[in-house]
């Protein structure tokens, strides 16, 4: 192999004389095995690079989960090794004016029965009045926004190189066209950042924006030039305390980069395809809800953020957040991701931001069974599982939405019921209970019990006959 000249010459002839000693293994479903090769697990994909200096640019193979057997993630040191060249990213795209959220401000009384209330900018209502309307209790907040509406759009662009990125060009699109574009002229240190703005009139309707930029220069990675967001997704929040940015700095992570930005961004980015993949009778093209990112906090004080956060209005401006903050953080024994951690799709982190959606865990159907509720011809515990197939909310893993959490997405997207998530539960029409095989349960009801199933009505009462 001829290295190339220049500074990155050396590093290209390094990397490809190690990387085949420490690479990833993948087996397909047919038998075929990769070895030596690098992969991403994007939920319903894997993106696979061939070579190290690669990695973060095109792949050279999207293979379809379902042709995939078994992976195999094996990194040496070359993985975290340092390239000594820049990487531009776009981190993410904020929106202003800020639509109002309602977390934190919804109380349960001692039945269960939801209540928005405790903030000034929130309408009184008598108590029982408040359980039934709470669209009245809304109504002075701003849930969306109208046609023709000026939106500031602010694109950060940072660079998580380890050399310093001279003059890049950038564009900002709207739904693939081209609305505006330039040349950043300057340059852009180690972990500096710079904001690009641009003023839009809101239009009705589903719209992605993208901002993109473009550098002359080679880079560690590419895919991170772009970032694009469907601008009516549920506006979500990171929290970070400046010193993790920096422990993540140090090594490379599953998405490719050496970024605490990219990797969590990348999880919103697989959410979406998990929702669009999620096709049901309800939901028979997808689910058409989205996500996007409007704003990563770097602060030293998240500590207070985990309760507080609230505007002088008592209202929360978003959708939804995720905050990183753990013992070692709060006693200053700061420790980077274990090597295992990053390296790795975080599939816990959109099972969690799907509670920030206000989806209800469907393992808490699950039932282990008790000492004292056993099956009395046999002793065995009386349990209950969920025997359909894995999806978000039941379990941690690369899975779709479940139908009710995906008919219940894309039903509370328009106002009034868009700010009141926290309050509905989507359930079918029609429920069926299914003995297979015509089989006499195990065990036996007891003495004069009886079985029914009735559907209320709207009202709470279950009218005769149904």
């Amino acid at each position: 192999m001829q290295a190339r000249k220049g500074r990155i010459g050396l590093w290209t002839a390094i990397l490809l004389i190690a990387s085949a000693a420490h690479a990833d293994r993948v087996e397909l479903q047919d038998g075929t095995v990769w070895e030596g090769v690098y992969l991403r697990d994007d939920g319903l994909r894997y993106l696979v690079w061939e070579r190290l200096e690669q990695v973060g640019h095109a792949p050279d193979h999207i293979l379809p989960r379902s042709r995939v057997r078994s992976v195999e993630i094996q990194r040496g040191e070359d993985w975290d090794a340092h390239p000594p060249l820049p990487d531009l990213t776009v981190t993410f795209i904020e929106l202003n004016p800020k639509l109002s959220g309602l977390h934190g401000r919804v109380h349960y009384d001692r039945f269960g029965r939801p209540r928005i209330g405790g903030a000034p900018a929130l309408v009184e209502l008598p108590e029982e009045r408040a359980f039934l309307e709470p669209e009245r209790i809304v109504q002075d907040l701003k849930l969306q926004y109208d046609p023709g509406e000026r939106i500031t759009l602010t694109a950060h662009v940072k660079n998580v190189g380890f050399a310093p990125a001279g003059p890049f060009r950038y564009a900002w699109e709207l739904d693939g066209q081209t609305l505006s574009e330039g040349t950043f002229p300057g340059t852009l240190e180690e972990m500096e950042e710079t904001t690009f703005t641009l003023q839009w009139e809101w239009k009705a309707g589903e719209h992605w924006i993208a901002f993109r930029v473009e550098s002359d220069e080679p880079e560690i990675a590419t895919l991170n030039n772009v970032a694009k967001d469907p601008l009516w997704g549920w506006g979500l929040v990171y929290v970070t305390h400046p010193k993790r940015l920096e422990l993540w700095h140090q090594n490379r992570t599953a998405y490719g980069t050496f970024s605490f930005e990219d990797f969590y961004r990348w999880h919103l980015e697989i959410m979406n395809a998990l929702f669009e993949a999620s096709r049901y009778p309800s939901t028979p093209e997808g689910v058409r809800a989205r996500v996007r990112l409007d704003r990563i906090v770097v602060t030293e004080a998240v500590e207070p953020l985990l309760s507080g956060g609230f505007a002088e209005d008592g209202i929360r401006y978003d959708q939804g957040r995720w905050l990183w903050i753990d013992d070692g953080d709060r006693k200053g024994q700061w420790q980077p991701p274990t090597k295992e951690w990053r390296n790795q799709t975080e599939w816990s982190l959109p099972h969690e931001l799907g509670h920030q959606l206000g989806l209800v865990d469907l393992y808490r159907l699950d039932y282990a069974g008790d000492e004292t509720h056993r099956w009395p011809d046999n002793g065995k515990p009386i349990t209950h599982f969920f025997t359909r197939p894995f999806t978000m909310m039941h379990w941690h893993g690369p899975h779709l939405w479940s139908e009710v959490h995906a008919a219940y997405l894309d039903r509370t997207l328009e106002p009034p019921a868009r700010p009141l998530r926290g309050l509905l539960l989507c359930c079918p029409g029609a429920q069926r209970a299914v003995n297979p095989g015509h089989q006499r349960p195990t065990g036996s009801r007891g003495p004069g019990a009886d079985l029914s199933a009735r559907r209320p009505d709207r009202h709470g009462t279950a009218p005769d006959g149904d």
